[in-house]
């Protein structure tokens, strides 16, 4: 969804940067994963360590009645989990490194850290595939300044640095760009949508013991019958992940940072910084699985024109000196290619400056017209804040080509400015959103409500099923952009509303809800999901009784949830409470560990007449 939504908090997420890691293993043999090989314990035993235990073997039977040390006992944690140590981080509490897991949705059990050690201990499931990809994830993360590396714990060995620390080659400095950015591209796809579908089903266990503390912290014994039926488990079965539908290259917008490589040159490309202690590098992105060719070869482009065609610096974000910042790189399934380039210039001649940008405009044209590249429209932004990222209202100037193109999407078609919003993924997009008109499941006679609606994709989508559709974004830009595309697709029953979605939403019902029809609500927020007003507003209109809930990060959707199906919260308690009733994962980012999670809420008839069909499809009707 756009970065502007309306009535969105602020909040800022800690990203995570992952990097190379492994794990499991079997755990009656404890075998070390990747992340701790044999190398280690092969170079103590070279170094002399058989000559000492032979020695020592000869002495205890010279003395026979000496008592022998005795070996410091396992420590036995919960069956179907392995122990590892994360190490790196001495000096960051016990709370913090839960706030990391907690934000990844690893699955752990059983956390210890004291703030004075290296390391914490935690507990994985022992199955391998989850722990690999939990390691994968975490290891590399920066908690407070320090690189957590994750290392499989064995009572015997790990209690000293060495016996646990990874090999040489598996050292930070050697983590390749990829694996930062991709964490999960050494599993099979196979293994990836089994491991997502472990973080989600977390996650849907989450939302229902949160909602058994808040039951017993308000004595209600009795509480709500879908979450005694849940039992401590996941608050709805969840099925099988929708597949993406393509695997690498598959991102239609790509934002390559520009900057340094570690050899000092100009490079276009993702930057290592968050990721190892003290280095802002940037290294080249051609490794990386998701990026398709059309973008990397103009990241190419651009950074060849940088290191030989002129001598403005790269930024950099220590000092906020430099020219260089981003290149933006977004294409259609037709072949059209856009870029904008990001400067700054604050800290360059003027003159020189205007002669180097149009130097690099007939650069790239020259390079699009022979071929080499694919590039069909240019753009440059001028952005002086020393924030990394330009919001939707920093302008672009056009340089060549047009100002737009068109994408298709369920047989529909939408204009995509440089700032516009789209899913990254157009083919997993469309399973996205066919999954959404179907949970929508619109009568053709209700309402929808298309929350934070940006460019009017869904809404589109759903057009064609309801009586009417009523976008509202707080994004002004976009909302024009959605009345385009109403427009190109002739479709006839739409209005777009610019505003707060906690002001909106009433006056939507209000002027397009006749008395006693229903509402249905979707809401596609972005990462931080929903302010609490926009859930009040949502929990207050009694039209409303069906909500569907795109949400990107499902972490933060637990608590989302939790705040619409909630008897106490006192916040957002106005109105009849919600019950999850369906819940599907779409997996639009292969070889990340992020995955998008649909879920449906009802309240009222809505919710009776689906708890009867249920009764019905089980032969209890």
């Amino acid at each position: 969804a756009p970065a502007a939504r309306a009535g969105m908090s602020a909040v800022k997420e800690d990203k995570m940067d992952n990097a190379e890691g492994t794990g499991g293993g079997e755990e009656k043999e404890r075998k070390t994963s990747s992340i701790e090989t044999s190398a280690v314990k092969e170079e103590k035993m070279e170094s002399g360590g058989a000559e000492e235990k032979g020695s020592k073997k000869r002495n205890s039977e010279d003395k026979p009645d000496e008592a022998q040390p005795k070996k410091k006992a396992k420590v036995e944690g919960p069956a179907g989990y392995t122990k590892y140590l994360l190490k790196g981080i001495e000096g960051v509490k016990q709370e913090a490194v839960a706030g990391v897991l907690d934000r990844a949705a690893i699955p752990y059990t059983r956390l210890w850290k004291q703030r004075a050690k290296d390391a914490a201990e935690v507990w994985l499931p022992a199955d391998e595939v989850i722990a690999k990809g939990s390691c994968f994830v975490l290891d590399g993360t920066k908690v407070h300044g320090r690189v957590m590396r994750v290392v499989l714990s064995d009572d015997d060995e790990a209690q000293t640095p060495a016996a646990a620390a990874p090999p040489e080659d598996k050292s930070l400095s050697a983590k390749t760009l990829e694996r930062q950015v991709t964490p999960l591209h050494d599993m099979s796809y196979k293994d990836q949508l089994y491991f997502k579908s472990s973080l989600l089903n977390g996650t849907l266990k989450k939302l229902t013991s949160k909602m058994i503390a808040e039951l017993s912290s308000n004595n209600n014994s009795l509480g709500l019958a879908w979450v005694r039926k849940a039992n401590k488990g996941p608050c709805l079965p969840l099925p099988p992940i929708h597949a993406s539908p393509v695997v690498n290259g598959y991102r239609n917008k790509n934002e390559f940072t520009v900057g340094y490589d570690r050899d000092g040159k100009p490079c276009v490309g993702f930057r290592y910084g968050r990721f190892a202690d003290g280095d802002s590098s940037v290294g080249c992105a051609d490794n990386c699985l998701h990026i398709p060719e059309i973008a990397l070869k103009i990241a190419s482009a651009v950074t060849a024109f940088l290191r030989d065609q002129q001598d403005l610096q790269c930024w950099i974000a220590a000092n906020h000196k430099g020219t260089w910042r981003m290149v933006m790189v977004r294409h259609s399934t037709a072949g059209e290619v856009m870029a904008v380039i990001q400067y700054a210039s604050t800290n360059s001649e003027p003159e020189k400056l205007a002669g180097v940008l149009k130097k690099l405009e007939a650069y790239l044209k020259e390079k699009a017209d022979s071929g080499e590249i694919q590039l069909t429209s240019l753009f440059f932004q001028e952005y002086n804040n020393v924030s990394n990222r330009a919001d939707d209202s920093i302008p672009v100037r056009l340089a060549w080509g047009a100002e737009f193109f068109h994408e298709k999407l369920l047989g529909l078609d939408f204009r995509i400015s440089p700032s516009a919003f789209f899913q990254v993924n157009t083919q997993a997009a469309e399973v996205l959103n066919a999954l959404i008109r179907d949970f929508a499941s619109s009568s053709g006679q209700d309402v929808v409500l298309d929350v934070c609606c940006g460019t009017g994709t869904i809404g589109l989508c759903v057009a064609a099923g309801a009586g009417k559709v009523v976008g509202i974004e707080i994004c002004e830009p976009a909302v024009e952009d959605a009345r385009k595309n109403e427009e190109r697709n002739k479709v006839t029953n739409c209005t777009w509303l610019a505003g707060r979605a906690e002001d909106k939403i009433k006056e939507a019902i209000d002027t397009h809800v006749t008395p006693g029809s229903s509402c249905i609500a979707i809401v596609d927020p972005p990462r931080e999901g929903l302010h609490w007003k926009v859930l009040k507003a949502l929990r207050g209109a009694k039209e409303i009784e069906r909500i569907v809930y795109v949400a990107c990060n499902h972490v933060n959707w637990i608590d989302q949830a939790r705040q619409l199906c909630s008897l106490h919260d006192n916040r957002c308690s106005d109105g009849e409470p919600f019950e999850p009733v369906k819940v599907r994962g779409v997996d639009l980012f292969p070889h990340t560990p992020h995955v998008e999670l649909l879920s449906v809420f009802e309240r009222g008839a809505t919710l009776a007449r689906t708890r009867e069909a249920e009764k019905e499809a089980a032969g209890e009707g």
